[in-house]
């Protein structure tokens, strides 16, 4: 939520043990921008967000 507030794009990541199942929908209520499930999608968000 901070990071939508400062304007910044949020990445949520579900790279974890502890995540259960319908926390990508939590981030994205919360605001994130976008949702990974690893850090290899973290990558490719970012490099398709420097791209455009």
């Amino acid at each position: 939520m901070a990071g939508r507030a400062a304007g910044c794009a949020v990445i949520g990541l579900l790279a974890a043990g502890h995540i259960r199942e319908g926390h990508a929908a939590k981030l994205t209520a919360a605001g994130a921008h976008h949702v990974a499930a690893d850090y290899r999608e973290v990558d490719r968000i970012v490099r398709d967000r420097l791209r455009s």
